[in-house]
């Protein structure tokens, strides 16, 4: 059955307003962070989505009215800035009767996002059992809600006593996949189940799909997601839906999994009831691989404790890759303790994996290794983990977040406990794809930010351009650091911002005091000495910036200031910037935008590679697709001279081997 999305003819115009919504001009990234959360908010529990575009979403269980919690959420754009249409203090995502709990935010993969939570609203009271609920929510970017949906949100299911755990997965076009655990069959033998649900982007519930939710298993027992984001896009609009399992009579049970397509049926290769991707490792945590696959994390547990850490990888047509054994590939086969592990995908096949562990009678260190896509170890990494924090520190160090880069490499971020009583500070590394640390950036990492008031539960998503976004709660609320490449965190007096075309670089340097500076621009590339090359602007009281249109697209470029203060003369760490050739891979969409019947469909390829172009109409059918790869590299305009389109909203996706770029348009006849 065809993947449905339905956007109303009636919301065009908004649609395409909020396509060309202006940003903020100017970078808000300072040394102690920015604030997400202002004073009344009382936050707990954040979870993290990106934007896409270099920013993040954040939503928190927020207790600031004294009575029971409610979700929020903020908007933070890639310079730093609250965006627009969001209050300082974030938005009230849902204001019901009794307690909401966020448990799962993803971003819609057109500027939105979605947001799940616990609710209670439909508690019953002592005698008569619980009815708890899952709910959802999509916001657009402006924080508005999206046409479709109602202001508290939609029920992913209404089925009688407890829904639980869920977590989300885009479906590839605007929609969202909701796994949770169900306990509707309580007094049955299957004391719990996972369940799913697909949301189209209007709220409706796509073809297929039951009212209360898909089973995706019957077998006896219990069976449930587990504590993390498990729920996976196949990159086909379908989902990956992991799910943990103990009746197998192994000591630390195992994990399953099925895929879905995009109408409710099982893909081939899978089925209900799912089949084991895991064997007795206590699952703890999944990602996509980016060829074609997914990675599943387990452990071992003795005396309550993780023991050794275990990767395993499985391709999506139900296939378990070559040279990962049923019960994983050991990454710390030490019989060392354990807390918090943590994988993600490379790219190509491969597993990025960090945890933190123990010795008795030792502190806790933060280690790192990586796999290649066949299961063997990744050279200049280390069977047993490379300790990227500090040996012999005098107190823990707890893993608390893992991003790629982008290329292969990662950044591995965690917290001490107990530094002192007011600060706990959090430290991040940035690994590289061949192990060794990234050009700039010193053993035993950087401390995320220059903030006294602590960094509790800090967290790290990617900010899909190289970087990372690091968010914490201080005293005061939220707080929130863009990390980039070369420029790991925000000093005195530091690279705040580097927006790089192959025309132009823009540099924005942050600290207390710096628009009052006379400083000089340097630069440096890899076959060339530092050189002057002009003199900072003022751009605003704390902040200096400079454009150079001098440098050479396709190479990467090193910058720093020179200046002097009262302590004498001073010059920044060098940031590297990779300025992009020409070409770089984009999607326009439909021009005109809205357009006559037969629109013309304008796009960038970087490179020579396979690449399809598809539209999907407002009842989510594929109306178009091409191949368009043999067009080569270059900017390429393409009438749609076979698809006689009708009046209204159209999705337009350009599928790479590498990317795929989403954007809406607009049929007006």
């Amino acid at each position: 059955m065809p993947h449905l999305l339905r956007i109303p003819v009636a919301i065009v115009v908004a649609l395409v307003l909020g396509t060309t919504m202006p940003r903020p001009a100017v970078s808000q990234w300072l040394p102690g962070g920015v604030e997400m959360c202002a004073p009344p908010c009382r936050p707990g529990g954040p979870l993290l989505a990106a934007d896409g575009q270099g920013g993040v979403f954040i939503c928190w269980e927020d207790s600031r009215n004294n009575t029971d919690s409610n979700v929020y959420a903020q908007h933070l754009t890639s310079e730093g800035s609250i965006a627009p249409g969001w209050p300082a203090d974030g938005i009230s995502v849902v204001a019901e009767i009794r307690s909401q709990t966020p448990l799962a935010i993803e971003p819609d993969g057109l500027g939105g996002v979605y947001i799940a939570w616990y609710d209670d609203r439909q508690l019953v009271l002592p005698g008569g059992g619980t009815s708890r609920d899952i709910y959802v929510q999509h916001l657009l970017a402006d924080g508005s809600i999206a046409p479709g949906w109602a202001v508290n949100g939609l029920a992913a299911s209404r089925a009688p006593d407890e829904q639980a755990r869920a977590t989300l997965a885009t479906d590839g076009v605007g929609g969202v996949y909701v796994l949770w655990v169900d306990w509707r069959n309580r007094l049955a033998p299957n004391t719990a189940d996972p369940y799913a649900q697909h949301f189209r982007y209007d709220g409706t519930l796509a073809p297929g799909w039951p009212a209360d939710g898909l089973s995706l298993t019957s077998a006896p027992g219990g069976q449930g997601t587990l504590f993390f984001r498990c729920a996976l896009p196949d990159g086909e609009g379908g989902l990956i839906a992991p799910f943990g399992d103990g009746n197998s009579g192994n000591p630390n049970g195992d994990m399953f999994a099925t895929r879905v397509r995009p109408d409710g049926t099982f893909a081939p290769g899978w089925s209900h009831g799912g089949q084991a991707v895991l064997e007795n490792r206590a699952g703890r945590s999944v990602a996509i691989d980016g060829a074609g696959g997914f990675l599943t994390l387990g452990v071992t547990i003795r005396d309550f404790f993780d023991r050794e850490i275990y990767v395993r990888r499985f391709l999506f047509d139900g296939t378990a890759a070559a040279g990962w054994p049923p019960g994983g590939v050991a990454m710390f086969p030490v019989a060392l303790g354990t807390g918090r592990s943590f994988v993600e995908g490379d790219g190509s096949g491969g597993a990025l994996v960090a945890w933190d562990g123990s010795q008795p009678g030792r502190p806790y260190g933060v280690f790192a290794t990586k796999r290649l896509g066949d299961g063997t170890l990744a050279p200049g990494w280390t069977t047993d983990g490379t300790l990227l924090s500090e040996p012999g520190a005098r107190a823990n160090q707890f893993a608390a977040g893992l991003a790629g880069d982008g290329a292969g490499g990662a950044y591995v971020l965690w917290e001490y406990s107990a530094w002192d009583f007011f600060d706990n500070p959090a430290f991040i590394q940035h690994v590289t794809a061949s192990g060794s640390l990234a050009a700039g950036w010193p053993e035993f990492g950087r401390r995320v930010s220059t903030n006294p008031n602590g960094h509790q539960e800090p967290i790290m998503v990617s900010d899909g351009m190289g970087g990372a976004i690091v968010v914490w709660h201080g005293l005061a609320g939220y707080f929130a650091q863009r990390i980039y490449a070369d420029s790991p965190t925000a000093a005195l007096l530091a690279l705040a911002q580097a927006e790089a075309s192959a025309e132009r670089v823009r540099l924005v340097w942050q600290g207390v005091g710096a628009g009052a500076l006379d400083a000089m621009v340097e630069r440096h590339t890899a076959a060339s000495a530092w050189e002057a090359i002009g003199r900072a602007v003022r751009e605003h009281a704390d902040a200096l910036s400079y454009e150079d249109r001098a440098m050479m697209p396709g190479t990467r470029h090193a910058y720093r200031l020179r200046y002097a203060d009262a302590h004498g003369e001073q010059v920044t760490e060098p940031a590297w910037v990779s300025v992009p050739a020409r070409l770089e891979l984009s999607l326009e969409g439909f021009r005109p935008n809205p357009s006559p019947a037969t629109p013309m469909v304008a796009f960038t390829l970087a490179a020579a590679e396979a690449a399809r172009l598809e539209v999907f109409d407002v009842a989510g059918r594929r109306v178009m697709v091409r191949e368009v790869g043999g067009l080569g590299p270059g900017r390429h305009a393409l009438r749609l001279d076979d698809a006689r389109l009708s009046a209204g909203v159209y999705v337009v996706r350009l599928v790479t081997t590498s990317r795929t770029l989403l954007t809406r348009g607009v049929v007006a006849r």
